[in-house]
């Protein structure tokens, strides 16, 4: 499923430096931006090593697991060894992603209506305003035509 290795020599000069140091960070599990935090090379740098990593024979990593993304397809999580990749989940049919974007947008309509509720301000008693004063301009409009 990967792409062949188009000619990149990750064997010289400060690319090896680099691929010892993608290499030592993946004994333990990490995604591509993660590696590219690490090691402080761009997401499609990481991408060219890790193409040239898995074209080896024998391959020197594997996706060991899948993450989902939050707005498309999940991403690869890799690890160092020779085995098969993890098969890659199946994605969203149009009618689940539907259903998931509306149950959202029930919960953010009820959300915003329980705010909405919250700032409502509670009338003032008559008898209040009446021995006290109106507490608002349109209180006084109504009693004395005030504001």
């Amino acid at each position: 499923m990967t792409k062949p290795n188009q000619g990149y020599a990750f064997r010289y000069g400060p690319a090896a430096a680099r691929m010892e140091r993608i290499l030592a960070l993946l004994s333990k599990p990490h995604t591509r931006q993660e590696l590219a935090e690490a090691t402080h090379i761009g997401v499609r740098g990481v991408q060219s090593y890790i193409t040239a990593l898995m074209a080896e024979k024998p391959r020197r990593i594997h996706v060991h697991d899948w993450r989902p993304n939050s707005p498309g397809s999940p991403t690869a999580v890799y690890l160092l060894g020779d085995k098969r990749d993890k098969k890659k989940p199946r994605a969203r049919t149009a009618a689940e992603r539907s259903r998931r974007r509306r149950a959202d947008a029930d919960v953010a309509i009820d959300h915003i209506l329980r705010q909405r509720l919250g700032r409502t301000k509670p009338r003032r008693d008559p008898l209040t305003a009446a021995m006290f004063g109106p507490a608002s301009c349109q209180d006084q409009t109504q009693a004395a035509q005030l504001c």
